[in-house]
């Protein structure tokens, strides 16, 4: 028994079942020599077709699905609402509590009070340089 001639039969009939054809008898007839491999074979294709039908959803299902899928969707939006850009952004600039947002500005106000400091007392002390160096300038 050919191998190739198996298949080929088999492929016959699976082509007449999706047809909605049952050509088993024809087939046999014509394949005897086959008649061994291919009952069964057409058995087990039998039984794949009729598990493989397609199935329409009852409308109510469809209804239901649309409905979580809206609710899924509607509490997806709320929550990256609720997060902001925070999470879109890289680590080192996503948005800070309140808390660590206050102290980071009040240290930018004593660094910017210790760099104003330092100014004045850079400038003071080139004044002071300045008196020593000409005296009647001041006068």
């Amino acid at each position: 028994m050919n191998k190739q001639v198996v298949a080929d039969v088999v492929e016959e009939y699976s082509e007449a079942l999706l047809k909605g054809e049952d050509k088993s008898r024809q087939l046999l007839e014509r394949y005897p020599e086959t008649s061994g491999v291919v009952a069964d074979l057409f058995a087990l294709t039998n039984r794949l077709y009729e598990a493989l039908v397609p199935v329409e959803p009852s409308h109510q299902f469809v209804a239901e699905l649309k409905a979580n899928l809206a609710n899924l969707r509607a509490s997806t939006l709320l929550s990256t609402a609720r997060r902001g850009f925070q999470s879109r952004l890289p680590a080192r600039t996503q948005i800070a509590s309140p808390r660590r947002t206050f102290l980071s500005i009040i240290a930018g106000v004593a660094l910017v009070t210790s760099l104003v400091g330092s100014i004045v007392m850079l400038v003071a002390l080139l004044v002071g340089r300045g008196r020593r160096r000409h005296p009647a300038a001041v006068a």
